[in-house]
């Protein structure tokens, strides 16, 4: 054998050799990922008997922020500015949000004790304190970077949704700085049990795991666990151990794998039944008609998820309607997908159909989105709520309703005007 002969059969065999090496450790870093899926204590401080602040009053307003990424969390942020307008913040008893709702129902919660409200009861500080942070986040694309740190690291792609959170809104927040009133509550879906997980200032859990009371969980995780989209940004595996539990299945010490709120209800209307008066601000994406439906299988399974997701939240809705027209509820609910026609009143002139179509249409995504769009999901949520509420509330506070970004239309070929006409 020659030396050149013999130096290649050298190299190969330390190639080999090398590919080996880097082929295990592969394996053994996937398997890693694959097996051990850390979970995190939630539970915070020892748990303690629920206290008895937490009853809900007689005149109750729950008001509800569905799902929807950036989306929805931008839309509802609208609406914030027309309920501060109309001096109804300080009455609602309970704000219960999902999801992208979740990211505007945590930024008011952090800022409520921050919040200086005038006579009237409207909040002159509401925008830079609540609604400016919220576009600034809009501006961050979060969901990719999550799904390639949990395909490259053992922690799962919801805690980089956390820490993000804690970066660039909460900080170092936790439940228990949360206001007793109005109270509250983010939705996830616990995937082990298939029901409704509740975060709140004054106990976490559900039925099926039981409670814990007081916790002291960081805002940011819950808002992080509430808008965990499956598969690729679920599950967030947590525990919760000690304290004073109650449920079927009452565990000292429980590892939970936590989903996104909108899988069981993307309306938060888990404790509706409990209210006298009930307000819903939908954001939630819906599948699109489709002219010619796949004929290959796997086409057709898609499609068919899409319509069984669609469903509960279209019975919901449904359901919501028909008991506020006879009577049995008060309150009102206002879409991203709204005909203004509904209302009983000419198009605004400021809205075309076919533009807030193509708002409601935008993907339900953690992406950021152009400064223009950020507008005018705001204006959106605001006019849509101005003309639900005007509608529904005869009585009270009504000021004449404007955008709150004159120069963004939700008309393409409109000009920029900022006053609306009185919805009746």
């Amino acid at each position: 054998m020659t030396q050149a002969a013999f130096v290649r059969r050298s190299i190969h065999k330390k190639l080999r050799f090398a590919a080996v090496v880097v082929l295990t450790i592969v394996v053994i870093y996937t398997a890693v990922l694959l097996l051990w899926r850390p979970a995190i204590d939630i539970s915070g401080v020892p748990a303690q008997l629920p206290p008895s602040s937490s009853e809900i009053p007689p005149e109750s307003i729950l008001f509800c922020l569905s799902g929807g990424g950036y989306r929805a969390m931008l839309y509802h942020a609208g609406a914030l500015i027309r309920l501060n307008e109309m001096a109804l913040l300080p009455k609602i008893t309970q704000i219960s949000s999902v999801s992208g709702g979740s990211l505007t129902a945590a930024m008011l919660a952090l800022h409520w004790k921050d919040l200086h409200f005038s006579e009237p009861g409207t909040a002159t500080d509401l925008i830079p304190l609540v609604v400016e942070p919220l576009e600034q986040l809009a501006n961050v694309t979060i969901d990719q970077r999550a799904i390639l740190w949990g395909l490259a690291t053992p922690q799962p792609a919801a805690r980089y949704l956390a820490d993000q959170y804690a970066t660039q809104l909460f900080g170092t927040a936790t439940l228990s700085q949360l206001p007793d009133l109005p109270r509250f509550v983010f939705h996830a879906t616990d995937l082990n049990a298939g029901r409704d997980w509740m975060f709140s200032k004054d106990r976490i859990g559900n039925s099926e795991v039981g409670f814990t009371y007081n916790p002291n969980t960081s805002l940011a995780l819950t808002a992080a666990a509430s808008s965990a989209f499956p598969p690729f940004l679920s599950p967030l595996d947590v525990v919760v151990r000690g304290g004073t539990t109650s449920g079927r299945r009452a565990n000292p010490e429980a590892v939970v794998s936590l989903a996104d709120g909108g899988v069981v209800d993307n309306l938060g209307l888990e404790e509706a039944l409990n209210f006298e008066t009930i307000l819903v601000s939908d954001a939630s994406g819906r599948s699109a008609v489709q002219r010619k439906v796949p004929s290959q299988w796997l086409g057709q399974i898609q499609r068919v998820i899409d319509v069984i997701y669609d469903q509960p939240g279209d019975l919901r809705i449904r359901k919501l309607i028909e008991q506020y027209f006879n009577g049995y509820l008060k309150g009102t609910l206002w879409a991203i997908r709204l005909d203004l026609s509904a209302y009983n009143h000419p198009p605004m002139d400021t809205v075309c159909d076919s533009f807030t179509h193509d708002l409601a249409a935008l993907p339900t995504r953690l992406a950021a989105l152009p400064k223009n769009q950020q507008k005018a999901l705001v204006n959106w949520g605001y006019i849509s709520a101005a003309a639900s509420l005007d509608y529904r509330f005869k009585q009270g506070r009504r000021p004449e309703a404007r955008l709150p970004y004159p120069d963004v239309p939700l008309c393409s070929s409109s000009p920029p005007v900022g006053r609306l006409s009185s919805v009746h």
